[in-house]
């Protein structure tokens, strides 16, 4: 997978499921009676807002310059990103931070540091605008 913003590329593993991907609805429902009983209902489609959570459950594995790199791109405000899938759709995205955009952790313990140690990335979290 890649996530561009125009002048940063990140690539990362191909690994990560898009779990919500078909727990969205693009249209929204509101549902009322009348005051005479009868039902109003009205519908409108939603123009952005789809959660894209990339989870990896536990067995996705990383390296530490990736997981910085992609916590680095997660602190910029207001940034959109192009996030390419593994099966070539793009799409535009922002980091979910009203949820924690990334969770990773080291996959052994007592590493040295170094750029190259493995992580496993657990969940990216994105919003599509």
């Amino acid at each position: 997978m890649i996530l561009n913003d125009g002048t940063t590329s990140i690539t990362f593993t191909d690994q990560l499921v898009w779990s919500d991907e078909f727990s969205w609805s693009p249209v929204q429902q509101s549902q009322q009676y009348s005051i005479g009983g009868t039902l109003v209902i009205q519908e409108a489609k939603k123009l952005s807002g789809r959660p894209v959570t990339l989870i990896g459950g536990g067995s996705v594995w990383e390296t530490k310059l990736t997981i910085k790199a992609l916590h680095a791109a997660s602190l910029l405000t207001y940034q959109q990103f192009t996030l390419t899938l593994n099966d070539g759709r793009a799409l535009t995205v922002m980091f979910d931070k009203q949820n924690n955009p990334i969770e990773a952790t080291a996959l052994f313990t007592g590493q040295d540091e170094l750029d190259s140690d493995q992580y496993t990335i657990n969940t990216l979290r994105f919003v599509e605008v």
